[in-house]
């Protein structure tokens, strides 16, 4: 298993029902980390929320 980082900028876009998780997940590793998270949305974004 690597133990690098994500150098380049990153984006985290997650629906209501997986909440911050992912994007508390990717910070520690990440140095340029964007997190969004859509309201409303269930957890397949492009069928909820196209």
């Amino acid at each position: 298993m690597s133990r690098g980082r994500l150098t380049v900028p990153t984006l985290s876009i997650v629906a209501h029902p997986v909440g911050d998780a992912l994007e508390r997940q990717l910070r520690p590793i990440s140095d340029d980390l964007t997190g969004h998270l859509i309201a409303d949305c269930g957890h397949i974004i492009p069928l909820d929320r196209p």
